[in-house]
């Protein structure tokens, strides 16, 4: 104690300097990456005049995107065991081939996707909405924390990365616009597409319940599987998001579309 070094955010022991970094996006996915085509994406959508804290991560061609917040023990063990799952059951998923989901399967991607949005919103750490508490209780649990929801859908589109991702910090009403400098966001809510699979994860920033965003969606377009029904599921639902789509469900306009557009050289 009081060794000056950093300390897990999920178990909360000391990272060892010689520890390897977390790779943000896992390193199984790179068998996915087209050729000539960017690997990944970072999507900035403006909500209520407030930005996502930090900078917009440049399309890139390799997944080199690593976090240093993990220790060698988490990123060894039950991290890469959850990879090892996902590798196997998302890759149908990933591919758009048809896939069930027990309930277990549900729950077990509810938490790779929450464990991966943790990861993305430490790179940079100043991104960061997510309580610490929360990645506790990921660890201690395994299961995604209170008040977090996830659903999952099919994107398909043509001339993007494999990985993009956005973070929206969302406000109450009554928040000044845009809010003041320093305000942690009362919820927030990451969207992932990798490959064919979408995801999104949403959860409350200061221990407020939130409101499902767009929940006409759910049951059509996106499959909610946590809290979700304790049913098993079959992706992917009856329609398909494109990229036009994808415009509404991140609340962004037709002047947003340039942003949605990545260069493939």
């Amino acid at each position: 104690e009081g060794s000056g070094m950093p300390s897990c955010i999920f178990c909360g022991k000391e990272i060892n300097p010689k520890a390897p970094p977390e790779h943000v996006m896992p390193k199984w996915l790179r068998r996915f990456k087209p050729k000539d085509a960017m690997f990944y994406g970072e999507i900035g959508i403006e909500i209520r005049g407030a930005d996502s804290p930090g900078h917009v991560t440049p399309p890139s061609k390799t997944p080199n995107v690593t976090t240093s917040v993990v220790c060698g023990s988490c990123n060894g063990h039950w991290m890469s065991d959850l990879e090892v799952w996902a590798s196997k059951k998302l890759t149908p998923m990933i591919k758009g081939s048809q896939q069930p989901l027990s309930v277990e399967d549900q729950a077990t991607l509810a938490v790779w996707a929450t464990k991966t949005v943790m990861m993305w919103q430490t790179a940079p750490a100043n991104r960061r909405a997510i309580p610490l508490a929360d990645y506790r209780w990921l660890y201690n649990y395994r299961t995604p924390p209170p008040l977090t929801k996830v659903r999952v859908g099919r994107f398909v589109a043509t001339g993007g990365p494999i990985f993009e991702y956005s973070q929206q910090n969302l406000f109450l009403a009554e928040t000044p616009d845009p809010p003041p400098p320093g305000l942690n966001p009362h919820a927030w809510r990451s969207i992932l597409t990798v490959g064919q699979l979408l995801i999104e994860v949403i959860g409350s920033g200061d221990g407020s319940s939130i409101q499902e965003r767009f929940p006409d969606m759910t049951g059509t377009a996106l499959l909610d599987i946590w809290p979700g029904e304790q049913r098993p599921a079959h992706w992917p639902p009856r329609f398909v998001i494109d990229r036009k789509g994808m415009l509404r469900f991140l609340d962004a306009t037709e002047a947003d579309l340039p942003k949605l557009r990545w260069p493939t050289e």
